[in-house]
């Protein structure tokens, strides 16, 4: 059985786990800069700027207050995926496009950035 990373209960979604399989042979393998940024992960889940739906069982956590550092405009995205009574974080990257391509915001904490 995979370690567990971290556990942390998000707005909206609930429980939401980080696997160290997910976190070092997805998450950092195939996006570098996302290496030590565990902390970062972990506050985007437990406090989002915005949750919004995604794909069928899935939400996006955004957190607008932790961007990238050579692209400000770049804001922490965390896409989580059901995983039987829970949901479990399936990557975590910065991008621009926070709502991720038009889902619902179901959630929206006093964002410190304007929704695009």
């Amino acid at each position: 059985m995979d370690k567990e990373l971290f556990y942390e209960v998000a707005p909206v979604v609930g429980g939401v786990v980080c696997y160290e399989d997910t976190w070092y042979g997805h998450i950092v393998a195939e996006h570098p800069e996302m290496a030590g940024k565990e902390e970062d992960v972990r506050a985007t889940v437990k406090d989002p700027s915005l949750v919004v739906t995604s794909y069928s069982n899935s939400y996006l956590l955004v957190n607008e207050d932790i961007s990238h550092p050579d692209m400000p405009e770049a804001v922490l995205r965390v896409p989580v995926h059901r995983h039987g009574t829970m949901y479990q974080v399936s990557t975590a990257y910065f991008d621009d496009d926070v709502t991720g391509g038009g889902g619902e915001i179901v959630y929206r904490k006093d964002a410190t950035r304007i929704i695009r």
